[in-house]
C-alpha cells in the first residue's frame, strides 16, 4: 500500500505548477497568429534577426536570345531584292503588253497580254512571300527593311561591329509592348553581359 501512496504522490507532483504553466503557454501561443519561439529555441535554430533595409526593385523579364548568323541575313536580303527586281520587271512588261495589246490596231495578242499579267502577279506573290519569310525569321520591324538601313547594317555585321540577336520572351510577359531596354548576357563559361 505504501508503494501506491508513493506513486500517487509522484504523479500529483508531476502535474503541479510547472505542468499548469506549460498548458497555459500552449493556450497563449494558440491564441495569437504565427509562430512563437523562446530565446533558447531561436538560439538553438541559429536564427538571427536584423533590421529591415530598403531595397530598389526593377521589374525584369527574362527571355532567351540567339545570335543570327550573317549568312541568314544575307540570304533573306538577297531573296527579297531578287523578288523585288523580278516583280518590278514583270510589272513593267505587263504594262507594256497592255499598252500594245489594246485598241483597234493592237500590236500583240490578248494571249500575250494575259501571260504578261500572270507573270507579274506571280512575281508580286514571290516578293510578298520573300518579305513574309524575312518577317517570320527577323520580325515585322527588322532593321534591314529599308535599303539605306540595310546597307549600313550589313556592313557593320560583316565587320563584326554589331550582331543581330533574336530574343524570345514568355507569352504575355511584355504586355504587347516592345521592351524599353535589353541587357544581353552570355550563358556558360566566361559569362558576360552587354546592356543596350
Amino acid at each position: 500500500m505504501r508503494k501506491w501512496v508513493l506513486a500517487a504522490l509522484l504523479l500529483v507532483s508531476a502535474c503541479g505548477p510547472n505542468a499548469a504553466d506549460k498548458a497555459e503557454k500552449k493556450e497563449d501561443a494558440g491564441a495569437k497568429p504565427g509562430v512563437a519561439l523562446s530565446a533558447e529555441e531561436i538560439k538553438s535554430l541559429g536564427i538571427t534577426m536584423v533590421a529591415a533595409r530598403a531595397a530598389n526593385f526593377r521589374h525584369q523579364v527574362s527571355g532567351y536570345g540567339t545570335v543570327t548568323a550573317l549568312d541568314a541575313i544575307a540570304q533573306a536580303d538577297a531573296d527579297t531584292r531578287t523578288a523585288a527586281a523580278a516583280a518590278a520587271q514583270s510589272a513593267a512588261a505587263a504594262a507594256r503588253a497592255q499598252a500594245l495589246g489594246s485598241g483597234d490596231e493592237a500590236a500583240v495578242s490578248r494571249e500575250i497580254v494575259e501571260a504578261a499579267q500572270s507573270k507579274a502577279a506571280g512575281d508580286q506573290a514571290a516578293l510578298l512571300l520573300a518579305r513574309r519569310k524575312a518577317q517570320a525569321v527577323f520580325g515585322v520591324n527588322a532593321p534591314f527593311r529599308d535599303a539605306s538601313d540595310r546597307a549600313a547594317l550589313v556592313e557593320r555585321l560583316s565587320k563584326g561591329k554589331s550582331v543581330l540577336v533574336r530574343v524570345t520572351f514568355p507569352i504575355g510577359s511584355l504586355r504587347n509592348r516592345a521592351p524599353a531596354s535589353l541587357s544581353i548576357a552570355r550563358l556558360g563559361d566566361g559569362a558576360k553581359s552587354w546592356p543596350n
